[in-house]
């Protein structure tokens, strides 16, 4: 609750700056006030927390805003995941991908794979796997000749879930071993 009271302290007392640097860090307390409230299982409030970074923040030039945003979008898909919410769950996810998925930044980028992932994550635990094996398709389509260890971390978790599913009964034909 403390940690809540302080993001709060820091988007009354900075929230209307036009200062860049004050934006970033507005933005990044309202998104670390969102993943407070989760941890409270404060679930709606943190969803409007984080609706709220991309509302403010979603369309700023900057790139840390941008990141910002995406990664919001991202932590308002695993709070819709808690609430057992899966449509909107996946509506969640792909928005950071049609909002943000050209973007060339490290941080979006990153936000990007985290969202695919999870979107196949949640495909699976539908029982959806042939969509989760498209979806982890794009994650290595997309990263996997990046240098980045963040990035890479995603490609591993993609080809991980999609031998999951290779192995699973559902019809897909098992993963070969080479």
């Amino acid at each position: 609750d403390q940690a809540v009271l302080v993001c709060d302290e820091v988007v009354a007392r900075f929230g209307k700056s036009s200062e860049p640097g004050l934006r970033v860090q507005v933005a990044r307390a309202v998104v670390n006030m969102g993943a407070w409230l989760v941890a409270l299982e404060r679930h709606e409030q943190a969803i409007a927390a984080y609706d709220e970074v991309v509302a403010r923040f979603g369309d700023a030039p900057e790139p840390d805003l941008r990141a910002a945003a995406a990664m919001a979008l991202g932590n308002k898909a695993s709070a819709l995941a808690r609430l057992n919410r899966s449509v909107e769950e996946i509506a969640a996810y792909d928005e950071v991908v049609r909002r943000f998925g050209e973007s060339p930044e490290p941080d979006v980028r990153l936000a990007v794979a985290m969202a695919l992932v999870g979107k196949a994550d949640t495909l699976v635990r539908l029982d959806r796997c042939p969509e989760a094996v498209v979806v982890c398709d794009q994650v290595i389509r997309r990263y996997g000749q990046a240098v980045d260890s963040s990035l890479l971390r995603y490609v591993v978790k993609a080809r991980s879930v999609k031998s999951a599913c290779a192995g699973s009964n559902d019809g897909q034909a098992p993963a070969p071993l080479a």
